[in-house]
Protein backbone atom coordinates (compact mmCIF):
# COMPACT_ATOMS: atom_id res chain seq x y z
CA UNK A 1 0.00 0.00 0.00
CA UNK A 2 1.58 3.31 -0.85
CA UNK A 3 1.62 6.59 1.38
CA UNK A 4 0.42 9.53 0.46
CA UNK A 5 3.57 10.89 0.15
CA UNK A 6 4.22 8.09 -2.07
CA UNK A 7 1.09 8.77 -4.37
CA UNK A 8 2.04 12.89 -4.08
CA UNK A 9 5.31 12.08 -5.31
CA UNK A 10 4.22 9.79 -7.88
CA UNK A 11 2.14 12.31 -9.56
CA UNK A 12 4.40 14.84 -9.32
CA UNK A 13 7.26 13.17 -11.18
CA UNK A 14 4.60 11.95 -13.84
CA UNK A 15 3.60 16.11 -13.93
CA UNK A 16 7.67 16.80 -14.48
CA UNK A 17 8.21 13.78 -16.56
CA UNK A 18 5.68 15.25 -18.80
CA UNK A 19 6.99 18.34 -18.89
CA UNK A 20 10.53 17.02 -20.01
CA UNK A 21 12.20 18.84 -17.35
CA UNK A 22 14.91 17.57 -14.92
CA UNK A 23 14.65 17.37 -11.25
CA UNK A 24 18.05 18.93 -10.61
CA UNK A 25 16.85 22.19 -12.08
CA UNK A 26 14.68 22.93 -9.09
CA UNK A 27 17.17 23.44 -6.39
CA UNK A 28 18.59 26.81 -5.08
CA UNK A 29 20.66 27.82 -2.75
CA UNK A 30 18.60 30.57 -0.83
CA UNK A 31 16.02 29.00 1.79
CA UNK A 32 12.98 31.45 0.08
CA UNK A 33 13.56 29.33 -2.93
CA UNK A 34 11.81 26.23 -3.79
CA UNK A 35 13.97 23.04 -2.92
CA UNK A 36 11.62 20.42 -4.40
CA UNK A 37 9.89 20.00 -7.53
CA UNK A 38 6.56 20.29 -5.73
CA UNK A 39 7.13 24.00 -3.79
CA UNK A 40 8.50 24.84 -7.42
CA UNK A 41 5.36 24.14 -9.07
CA UNK A 42 3.47 25.54 -6.24
CA UNK A 43 5.33 28.64 -6.36
CA UNK A 44 4.78 28.99 -10.17
CA UNK A 45 0.89 28.44 -9.77
CA UNK A 46 0.77 31.07 -6.85
CA UNK A 47 2.59 33.42 -9.70
CA UNK A 48 -0.02 32.34 -12.20
CA UNK A 49 -2.96 33.34 -9.90
CA UNK A 50 -1.92 36.42 -8.77
CA UNK A 51 -0.60 37.45 -12.07
CA UNK A 52 -3.94 36.87 -13.90
CA UNK A 53 -6.11 38.29 -11.34
CA UNK A 54 -8.75 35.76 -11.04
CA UNK A 55 -9.04 32.94 -8.36
CA UNK A 56 -8.17 29.33 -8.93
CA UNK A 57 -9.55 27.97 -11.86
CA UNK A 58 -11.26 31.24 -14.22
CA UNK A 59 -13.86 31.28 -11.68
CA UNK A 60 -15.95 34.21 -12.00
CA UNK A 61 -15.37 36.57 -8.39
CA UNK A 62 -18.91 36.80 -7.69
CA UNK A 63 -19.36 32.67 -8.20
CA UNK A 64 -17.07 31.59 -5.39
CA UNK A 65 -17.39 28.05 -3.75
CA UNK A 66 -19.32 28.78 -0.61
CA UNK A 67 -18.97 25.67 1.53
CA UNK A 68 -21.09 27.08 4.21
CA UNK A 69 -24.13 27.59 2.11
CA UNK A 70 -23.53 24.78 -0.70
CA UNK A 71 -24.14 26.66 -3.17
CA UNK A 72 -21.15 27.49 -5.78
CA UNK A 73 -20.03 27.52 -9.32
CA UNK A 74 -19.57 24.43 -11.52
CA UNK A 75 -18.12 26.30 -14.62
CA UNK A 76 -14.33 25.01 -14.43
CA UNK A 77 -13.11 26.84 -17.97
CA UNK A 78 -10.02 27.07 -19.11
CA UNK A 79 -8.17 28.30 -21.96
CA UNK A 80 -5.20 27.55 -23.45
CA UNK A 81 -4.44 31.39 -23.67
CA UNK A 82 -4.18 31.37 -20.29
CA UNK A 83 -1.94 28.76 -19.46
CA UNK A 84 0.48 30.31 -22.06
CA UNK A 85 0.94 27.07 -24.16
CA UNK A 86 2.46 27.31 -26.99
CA UNK A 87 3.21 23.49 -29.02
CA UNK A 88 0.79 21.77 -29.94
CA UNK A 89 2.10 18.19 -28.07
CA UNK A 90 2.69 19.91 -25.09
CA UNK A 91 -0.97 21.72 -25.24
CA UNK A 92 -2.40 18.41 -25.74
CA UNK A 93 -0.72 17.50 -22.35
CA UNK A 94 -1.55 20.36 -20.62
CA UNK A 95 -5.62 19.98 -22.12
CA UNK A 96 -5.20 16.21 -20.41
CA UNK A 97 -3.69 17.33 -16.96
CA UNK A 98 -6.45 20.55 -16.81
CA UNK A 99 -9.29 18.29 -17.61
CA UNK A 100 -8.16 15.31 -14.88
CA UNK A 101 -7.80 18.20 -12.29
CA UNK A 102 -11.10 19.84 -13.44
CA UNK A 103 -12.80 16.69 -12.62
CA UNK A 104 -11.02 15.76 -9.35
CA UNK A 105 -12.07 19.56 -8.17
CA UNK A 106 -15.94 18.86 -9.80
CA UNK A 107 -15.95 15.27 -7.64
CA UNK A 108 -14.86 17.25 -4.68
CA UNK A 109 -16.74 19.76 -4.44
CA UNK A 110 -20.14 17.69 -4.96
CA UNK A 111 -18.61 15.19 -2.25
CA UNK A 112 -18.14 18.11 0.17
CA UNK A 113 -21.59 19.05 -0.46
CA UNK A 114 -23.10 15.86 -0.59
CA UNK A 115 -21.81 15.14 3.19
CA UNK A 116 -22.93 18.68 4.17
CA UNK A 117 -26.75 18.01 3.18
CA UNK A 118 -26.43 14.06 4.85
CA UNK A 119 -24.94 15.94 8.12
CA UNK A 120 -21.85 13.44 7.58
CA UNK A 121 -18.15 13.84 8.09
CA UNK A 122 -15.07 12.12 7.59
CA UNK A 123 -15.16 10.42 11.08
CA UNK A 124 -18.46 9.06 10.59
CA UNK A 125 -16.44 6.86 8.11
CA UNK A 126 -14.01 5.48 10.63
CA UNK A 127 -16.42 3.63 12.95
CA UNK A 128 -17.93 1.37 9.96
Amino acid sequence: SLSLDDITESVANDFLNMLELEECSYVYASDSEPTSPREYLLREFEKEVLASGNFLLDLDEEAEYKSDTGEGSNDFSFSSSSLGVGENKREGKYQLLISRRKDKVLEDLETDTLMQEWDLNDNSFNNS
